[in-house]
């Protein structure tokens, strides 16, 4: 699954971009951004729709459903591009900024462990996930890594390997499924129980 989205991502993508970044350097630059976040809103509510029909491990591993999250980011570029972090001056000079991106930070972890695939708000809070992604990527490209407090920078060096920290824990997890396995074969074998 991954495979085929990443493939699609790097190869249509990019053309997509190029082409959509040109509309908005020669033609109007709010051009792009209203045709990513149009499609943004759109692919949203069909994951959310497909959500209500179908089993959601179906609609999440779909590609036209989870598109919607790419092109939030894209959206999100396309805006920090052409007018900026869409943070008020008054906030960015404020201490405030900091509470707001850790509440934004708490609400994605609260999300991710309070919300299972099973619940009947799973789709809406995987949509408020990308929105919350959004917002967290705003409040974190404020500070210069060098102004950083020791808690930010542990932060920080998490994001910067976070797939390879997914990598990581579904290797894991195939290896533990795969000891599992071998210590059932063993015990149903030895007919220890």
């Amino acid at each position: 699954w991954y495979i085929g989205i990443l493939l699609q991502f790097d190869l249509v993508f990019p053309f997509i971009y190029l082409g959509l970044k040109e509309l908005g350097d020669y033609v109007k630059k709010y051009i792009p951004c209203l045709f990513t976040g149009f499609f943004a809103i759109v692919f949203a509510l069909y994951f959310y729709i497909s959500s209500k029909d179908t089993n959601i491990m179906v609609v999440y591993y779909n590609t036209f459903t989870r598109i919607f999250s790419i092109l939030f980011g894209l959206t999100l570029g396309f805006i920090h591009h052409y007018y900026g972090i869409l943070i008020n001056k008054k906030i960015q000079k404020m201490k405030l900024r900091k509470v707001i991106f850790y509440v934004y930070l708490l609400l994605l972890l609260l999300s991710f462990i309070l919300i299972p695939s099973t619940s009947e708000y799973f789709s809406i809070a995987m949509i408020i996930v990308s929105l919350i992604s959004m917002r967290l990527i705003d409040y974190a490209t404020l500070d210069s890594t060098n102004r950083l407090n020791p808690f930010d920078k542990v932060v920080k060096s998490l994001s910067d390997i976070s797939y390879e920290i997914y990598l990581i824990i579904n290797a894991v997890k195939i290896v533990l499924a795969l000891i599992g396995l071998l210590i059932f074969k063993i015990v149903y074998e030895r007919n220890i129980f």
